[in-house]
């Protein structure tokens, strides 16, 4: 009777054990940039992985990369940091999958305005403008795919 009681309690000991490791070794979801930014108040401050067309490395820092979605107006600015370094220019025009928080801005107008002075100066990246002003990804990793 002890030896049923001692062997249902290691069984049910490895069953939860397992499972929560399991949970533990799963990897976050691959979203395309149009779900990301679908979701991106519900994921500001998470790590997330999305994979996009990479259509511009900033020329100037080379710490920044945009990734477009389905249409020209998705698109989501991506920023590296010290331990993954520049990016690499030869990322445009090919997919892209970059892993990193997002983050949130506030971007207040003038703010807006005065970004669009800064590009006349050349402290700001052109294309930076264009993308969505609320939210980019502090990048980990990122790898081209094709």
């Amino acid at each position: 009777m002890q030896k049923k009681k001692f062997l249902s309690v290691i069984t049910l000991s490895v069953i939860l054990l397992s499972g929560t490791f399991m949970g533990c070794t799963n990897k976050a979801k691959t979203l395309s940039v149009d779900e990301l930014l679908e979701q991106a108040s519900e994921l500001v401050g998470k790590q997330i992985v999305v994979e996009g067309l990479a259509t511009h490395v900033c020329q100037k820092s080379g710490m920044k990369l945009f990734l477009k979605g389905t249409a020209d107006d998705k698109t989501i600015r991506t920023e590296s940091n010290s331990s993954i370094g520049k990016f690499d220019p030869n990322a445009v025009d090919k997919q892209v999958r970059v892993q990193g928080i997002l983050v949130e801005e506030i971007v207040k107008e003038a703010d807006h305005h005065e970004a669009e002075n800064l590009v006349a100066d050349s402290a700001v990246c052109e294309t930076e403008l264009s993308t969505q002003k609320n939210y980019y990804i502090a990048a980990d990793a990122y790898q081209i795919i094709q």
